[in-house]
């Protein structure tokens, strides 16, 4: 059985611990040292038995919490990610903990080298797709038929266009290398949905710019629309201020 707790998803901060047997690894690290703990606990683990942290890019809600972690965690990135000492990710390598193998997804963003992953163990598959603008050809066709999305809805564009914002930032969550809203999100997702997929999270939503009913029924209808209906499959939205723990 796969364990996943998202501890927290949005631009404030995010992090999700995954955990398979007696392993337990941390994806982003952008909360505190009590959130982290607590969440570690939840799941039956310590900070000593946390060895790996993956980092998608460098924004501080992606790694504020490093300044935290017990000497002698393994940090892997890309490899302009971060400036300090880290394993080096190469686009699609492979890493293995057993029991996860955790595949390279490059992406989109306006951050030096940034990346999702693909998680794999015990014959299941999560896609772990934010803080991106758009997702190439080859990472849509390694992301198909997964069991668990956990898949970026950042913003609706009429509440983003009419946010107050300054026109630069809402030219830049907009772009290739900002954020994908909800039908971009719900577009890339009907590529990616398979019949083995039992669950979709949309993750990091705009506190101001998406609201979550908005983002679940833009991914119902754009699935409707295409006559494919979501009943048998549990959606959710991960929140910025709660946890949220599922399992495979």
């Amino acid at each position: 059985m796969i364990k996943i707790l998202n501890l927290a998803s949005g631009s404030k901060g995010n992090a999700t611990l995954f955990a398979c047997d007696d392993t337990v690894f941390l994806l982003d690290d952008g909360v505190g040292k009590h959130l982290l703990g607590s969440g570690l606990k939840r799941l039956g683990f310590g900070f000593d038995d946390l060895h790996h942290v993956f980092l998608t890019h460098n924004h501080s809600d992606h790694i504020k919490g490093l300044k935290y972690l017990p000497e002698g965690v393994t940090l892997l990135s890309r490899e302009a990610t971060i400036d300090l000492p880290h394993v080096s990710l190469a686009p699609f390598e492979t890493y293995n903990i057993d029991p996860f193998v955790i595949t390279v997804l490059p992406t989109s963003h306006d951050a030096p080298d940034p990346t999702d992953y693909l998680i794999e163990a015990e014959g299941k598959k999560i896609v772990y797709m934010t803080d991106t603008g758009r997702i190439k050809k080859d990472v849509v066709k390694k992301c198909v038929d997964a069991d668990v999305y956990m898949f970026e809805s950042n913003h609706d564009p009429e509440m983003l266009k009419n946010s107050g914002r300054p026109m630069m930032l809402i030219k830049r969550i907009g772009s290739t290398k900002g954020h994908l809203s909800n039908q971009k999100s719900a577009d890339y997702l009907l590529k990616m949905v398979g019949s083995h997929t039992k669950a979709i999270f949309l993750a990091h939503l705009s506190e101001e710019c998406n609201k979550e009913d908005l983002a679940l029924a833009c991914l119902r209808d754009s699935f409707l629309n295409e006559g494919l209906d979501l009943s048998s499959t549990h959606l959710a939205c991960l929140k910025q201020w709660e946890e949220t723990y599922f399992e495979i």
